[in-house]
């Protein structure tokens, strides 16, 4: 009981103090502040892009991205179904082929890469302006210093002193 009466109490002499800083609906957290070039955020690769490259040089066909999604529906079929049935093993077993699939498509997607520097080119230069973009919103962003910190700081430092 001391205890709720001790919060309730807190609460009540805390909110007065951080509301008259100003309303806090606008406020938005920015933990980290920006950092000076240093933006490690991936971007990820135009998958769409590299086969749209690669269906125009006919190094691969419609009937072959069809085959390959379906393929992928029906792992994606399997697993649901093991997992809905309990079935561990088996969904293991459909998640290393997913995951073998998946490695399969990258090294091939990379390897064609390797192959078209001008594909290379258009990515990097797109990858570019995408880091370019996120680097410039994030530097327009303010950074607001949190002001009721700063208050309940003062009011715990004076309860330790008194």
């Amino acid at each position: 009981m001391k205890k709720l009466l001790s919060i309730a109490l807190v609460t009540i002499l805390v909110c007065p103090l951080v509301y008259a800083q100003g309303p806090l609906e606008k406020v938005k957290m920015d933990v980290m502040g920006p950092k000076d070039g240093k933006l490690k955020r991936r971007v990820k690769m135009p998958v769409r892009l590299i086969v749209d490259h690669m269906m125009e040089n006919g190094a691969l066909t419609q009937e072959e991205i069809d085959a390959n999604r379906e393929e992928g529906a029906d792992l994606r079929r399997q697993l649901h179904d093991a997992r809905k049935a309990g079935d561990k093993d088996t969904a293991r077993q459909v998640k290393d082929q997913m995951r073998a699939q998946r490695s399969e498509m990258r090294a091939d997607l990379n390897r064609y890469l390797e192959e078209n520097s001008d594909l290379r080119q258009q990515i990097d230069d797109m990858r570019a302006a995408v880091r370019e973009k996120r680097r410039e919103k994030r530097m327009e962003r303010p950074v607001k210093e949190p002001k009721a910190t700063g208050i309940l700081k003062d009011l715990r430092d004076e309860k330790v002193e008194g």
